[in-house]
């Protein structure tokens, strides 16, 4: 099974780069009378078409391919690798990125985004081939996430 965004969620960092560019271009052309505002802007503005080509390439180039043995990785930035089941040392839920990471012996770390296609595979997979306290945490707090946590709570 292969994990890749898809879809719309490649347009979103386009369209980034796209409106720091145009912000960086009408910095450009909308020359204040101070030098420095021009310089800090346009500071502001390459760093966010940094920050934007960065996560671009996270989401064109990124695939996780999963089987029953194995977990191999390709990022935008870095070597392909690839793992067995037996080296995911930790499971965790990261709320603010929406998603999960697995954490292997050797500490590198591999982050499973919400957004990517067959998250159903990917959990099911986490279940058949780890202990249930290497994920039992991060499936509480995915739940929790989406106000699944106190359903019992219920009048």
């Amino acid at each position: 099974m292969q994990m890749r965004y898809r879809g719309i969620i490649k347009m979103v960092p386009v369209c980034a780069i796209w409106l720091a560019i145009a912000v960086l271009a009408l910095a450009l052309i909308e020359t204040p009378a101070e030098p420095v505002s021009v310089v800090i802007n346009s500071l502001i503005c390459v760093a966010v078409v940094a920050l934007a080509f960065r996560l671009s390439a996270e989401i064109f180039f990124k695939v996780i391919r999963l089987n029953k043995q194995r977990i191999e990785y390709t990022q935008a930035w870095g070597k392909p690798r690839s793992y067995r089941w037996q080296d995911v040392e930790a499971v965790n839920f990261v709320g603010w990125w929406q998603a999960f990471e697995l954490v292997f012996r050797d500490g590198k770390r591999v982050k499973v985004s919400l957004m990517m296609d067959n998250l159903r595979s990917f959990l099911q997979l986490l279940s058949e081939q780890l202990p249930r306290d290497k994920y039992q945490h991060a499936i509480e707090q995915f739940a929790g996430t989406f106000g699944g946590k106190n359903n019992d709570d219920k009048d």
